[in-house]
């Protein structure tokens, strides 16, 4: 079936579908949640199933307090409305969606209606790109009436790139750049091979600084000290070929696409590190959680990961089958007494770990649902049931960040799936235990009645004479 099912897709030029699958983006815009709510809606017309993307760019980290918690919000919407969560890494956000929707055999894509760039020279919109990059897709645009009125601007945190630091190693680039120049120059090598000396520096600046302002800045000042030390008149910022000047632009159009590459390069390394480490956190809990054999045991080494992999210190209540059980308290050393953090075990803390398990959302600190606690508080669920609720002591005004956010949920859901395979495990063995206790008693019932019929029989035949 699966071989016909490939085979009728290539046919039909990767647009062959079986199952219903709608796919809506998932980011930090204040739109997004009717954007969620409306594919949700979809996904229960149409039968199928919803699929939420999370595109990490590697601007990620650097937004904002309050655009992190309306992502962390929209994020727990979707869950709550039944999306499977995807996390994929990358800056071209149209390109990835498109992507991970031809691979996955997604049928429909439900985004919102992107604004009109306002400079004199259109650029194509956010689903302008995504309709070249998905022509033969299903793409549905949901209107909203507030989008002339809004357009999101994130808060980025940014880092100080331009630093002593990244403006020596700049500085140093550009010196080793020119003492090779003059080495070529003494060596009677053509202009062309000194250009290239002085892009390949730019680049490797780029690669150390991570910064686009000094790559740009390095860029000018590479044509500026070319022309000064190695082009006639020397050591003047004249130039006698006619021809030199559309060098000068070409060369620095080379260095400022090298540069742009390699930041680019690097990001995206840096991108896939950070998911690799999250499937390799994600494996080695995982491996951990196969060898235990009861729900306490799992919650416990849940826990203890955690607090290792998020440095916070963490509270898991388990459930006894009628009551969250007694609060257990992991920090990165491993487990600790209640008394050395006395402030997550209160009555309140214990009050706000109750509501999150009675209501399978979250809540407590960094969210809008009891946020004087000092912890955040997610339940351990599957799709059915909920095996106990996790902690997550936070700072005042800290929040998760959204790498943080994914792998929480990513080992939660781990969790609760053992657990859930756990329990079924001693359902089955409590039911066969029941089955065989039922089996000896039908045996012992039936040997007593022959027992007692024998000589009731023979009694029987005996008063018959």
């Amino acid at each position: 079936m699966n071989l016909i099912t490939e085979s009728t897709k290539r046919k039909a030029g990767g647009e062959y579908y079986t199952e219903e699958k709608i796919l809506v983006g998932i980011s930090s815009s204040p739109l997004n949640p009717k954007i969620i709510r409306t594919a949700a809606r979809m996904a229960k017309a149409f039968g199928g199933t919803l699929i939420g993307l999370h595109i990490e760019t590697r601007y990620s980290e650097k937004i904002g307090i309050e655009d992190k918690k309306r992502l962390k919000d929209n994020i727990h919407l979707a869950e709550q409305l039944g999306a499977k969560i995807e996390t994929v890494c990358g800056d071209d956000i149209p390109f990835l969606i498109a992507e991970y929707a031809k691979n996955c055999g997604v049928s429909k894509i439900v985004t919102g209606r992107s604004a009109p760039s306002s400079g004199f020279m259109r650029k194509p919109t956010f689903t302008d790109k995504l309709s070249m990059y998905a022509p033969n897709m299903d793409i549905y645009i949901i209107p909203d009436n507030k989008i002339a009125k809004v357009k999101q601007k994130l808060n980025y945190e940014r880092e100080k790139s331009i630093t002593a630091k990244n403006m020596a190693y700049a500085a140093a680039s550009l010196l080793v750049s020119t003492v090779i120049g003059f080495l070529f120059c003494k060596m009677n090598f053509s202009d062309t091979n000194i250009i290239t000396i002085y892009i390949l520096g730019v680049m490797v600046s780029a690669i150390l600084t991570s910064s686009r302002s000094i790559s740009f800045v390095q860029s000018v000042a590479s044509v500026i000290i070319f022309n000064y030390f190695f082009t006639e008149p020397r050591y003047s910022l004249k130039t006698y070929d006619p021809g030199y000047p559309v060098t000068f632009v070409i060369t620095f159009i080379a260095a400022l696409i090298t540069s742009s590459l390699a930041l680019k390069m690097k990001a995206q390394a840096r991108e896939l590190a950070k998911s690799a480490y999250r499937t390799k956190i994600i494996l080695d809990i995982n491996q951990m959680l196969q060898s235990k054999k009861s729900i306490a045991d799992i919650g416990n080494t849940m826990s203890e990961q955690l607090s290792k992999v998020l440095e916070h210190c963490v509270v898991f209540y388990g459930w006894n089958g009628q009551h969250l059980g007694t609060p257990v308290i992991y920090d990165v050393k491993g487990r600790i007494d209640p008394s050395e953090k006395p402030e997550l075990v209160t009555e309140n803390e214990e009050a706000v770990a109750e509501w999150v398990f009675k209501n399978n959302k979250r809540a407590g600190a960094s969210t809008g649902t009891l946020s004087e606690a000092a912890c955040y508080y997610l339940a351990v669920r599957s799709l059915e049931s909920v095996y106990g609720v996790v902690g997550i002591e936070m700072k005042h005004g800290e929040i998760l960040s959204a790498f943080e956010n994914n792998v929480v949920m990513a080992v939660l859901s781990e969790s609760a799936t053992v657990m859930e395979r756990e329990t079924l495990r001693m359902k089955e063995e409590a039911a066969v235990e029941k089955a065989n206790n039922e089996k000896l008693r039908a045996n012992l019932l039936r040997s007593i009645s022959h027992d007692l019929r024998t000589p009731l029989t023979s009694i029987c035949g005996n008063a018959g004479r």
